[in-house]
């Protein structure tokens, strides 16, 4: 192939490495992070907007469609590893990834993320909760340092988000709100510019 592109959310950065491409060198980090999955409950249908959340800790609200499920993501429920090491990260988290949570691991992440959603949604019916599962997974972002740094660069977003090298790109997903941008961007690099590669 004259071009391979890279758009995978999990395990993008392992290929990358087998292909040359080093993302230490762009500074991004590894983190642990664990979400609710949640059931979209009729009578939750035009009650609760999708809604993101950057004032303070950062989280996102996602619902995807009336036949879908929710997706909880408030970020001070996150394990707060951060490596430029994957194999660092997955030494430590590897059994949080295949849901083989520690005692009481759960338990916290629901009752955290039931708190954060009263705060963010008062006086909004949350017994949906009763049927939420924590899920738990790898993501490769900006910054080696975490959101509680003010110098980190986790929401530095001016630098192009695809990675070149000879015909191969890599395509940083990044935030939820940001992957129709990205993709834009890379459909600008592959059609409209004249390749480079």
């Amino acid at each position: 192939y004259d071009i391979v592109v890279n758009c995978l959310w999990e395990g993008r950065a392992t290929i990358d490495q087998k292909m040359g491409l080093n993302h230490n060198a762009n500074h991004e980090g590894y983190r642990v992070r664990s979400i609710l999955q949640l059931p979209n409950l009729p009578h939750l249908h035009g009650d609760i907007p999708t809604a993101a959340f950057m004032n303070g800790p950062y989280g996102d609200f996602i619902r995807y469609g009336p036949d879908d499920t929710i997706y909880f993501a408030w970020y001070e429920m996150s394990p707060k590893k951060v490596s430029q090491n994957l194999t660092d990260v997955q030494a430590n988290f590897e059994p949080y990834v295949v849901s083989n949570y520690p005692e009481g691991f759960e338990k916290r992440v629901i009752e955290g993320h039931i708190k954060a959603f009263e705060k963010l949604f008062p006086g909004k019916d949350t017994s949906f909760f009763d049927s939420a599962e924590v899920r738990t997974g790898y993501v490769v972002a900006n910054g080696a340092t975490d959101i509680h740094d003010p110098k980190s660069t986790l929401h530095k977003r001016h630098d192009p988000p695809n990675m070149i090298k000879d015909g191969y790109i890599s395509v940083k997903t990044q935030k939820f709100t940001t992957s129709p941008h990205n993709t834009y961007l890379l459909e600008r690099e592959l059609f409209v510019k004249a390749p480079s590669f």
